[in-house]
């Protein structure tokens, strides 16, 4: 098949085969692949190589933005799935197994992981590590730390109401380190939007053993009364 761009193909095409491949037609940003049967008149751009050499999908914005697809991003290592979802009803990426059958991780645009196994292994090799010491935060930590109620305004987080967490600003006072930045951007002129990051089982561990030794000392204090 000699090579011609989609305008250039007669009524009397007859769709791809299988086998056969649309030639790649450079225009003036990017250079579009079609991979679905095409027949003439039809205008339609499955998937493009943008000139910044990122992949779409199903959408034609180079920063993976806007639209609805699917886009790979070379730029930032990444893949972004973009779409107006923004509830549990509809679902991006994950993993299906026929094996069982049935799915065994997805997330949905509500932005919640749903996962058979919810299980995550960090590596925590002590070849890997130095300057080891005992952890001095724990119940004093713990005891400062404020869990709220809370509603979402309308259309952001989680956007439900009776939520239960932290306040990011108030979790800094106590645990600096594990505040990050949110990537969506703040209004002009204001911080960025801060997420937490509550990696707070070893805190806990030592909360719970603070605890127990105070338990200990106590019931040894009882018993030492109720002996005389």
């Amino acid at each position: 098949m000699a090579d011609l761009k989609i305008s250039q193909l007669t009524s009397a095409t007859t769709p791809l085969a299988g086998t056969e491949v649309l030639p790649i037609v450079q225009s003036t940003s990017t250079v579009k692949v079609s991979v679905a049967n095409l027949t003439a008149g039809r205008s339609v751009s499955v998937a493009s190589l943008a000139s910044s050499g990122s992949c779409l999908v199903g959408t034609t914005n180079s920063f993976g933005t806007a639209g609805v697809g699917v886009a790979v991003l070379p730029s930032e290592y990444g893949v972004r799935a973009v779409s107006a979802a923004t509830t549990n009803a509809a679902e991006t990426f994950s993993m299906y197994s026929t094996g069982i059958p049935g799915y065994r991780y997805y997330v949905d645009w509500s932005g919640t992981v749903n996962a058979v196994n919810t299980t995550i292994a960090a590596i925590s090799d002590q070849r890997l590590k130095e300057n080891v010491r005992d952890l001095d935060d724990g119940l004093s930590a713990i005891m400062a730390l404020k869990p709220r109620k809370f509603d979402w305004k309308a259309g952001k987080g989680k956007d439900i109401k009776d939520d239960r967490g932290w306040i990011a600003q108030e979790f800094e006072q106590v645990f600096p380190d594990m505040i990050n930045e949110w990537k969506d951007p703040a209004p002009d002129g204001e911080m960025p939007y801060k997420s937490v990051r509550a990696d707070l089982i070893p805190v806990l561990v030592k909360a719970i053993q603070e605890q127990q030794i105070l338990i200990q000392n106590l019931t040894s204090r009882i018993a030492s009364l109720e002996s005389h």
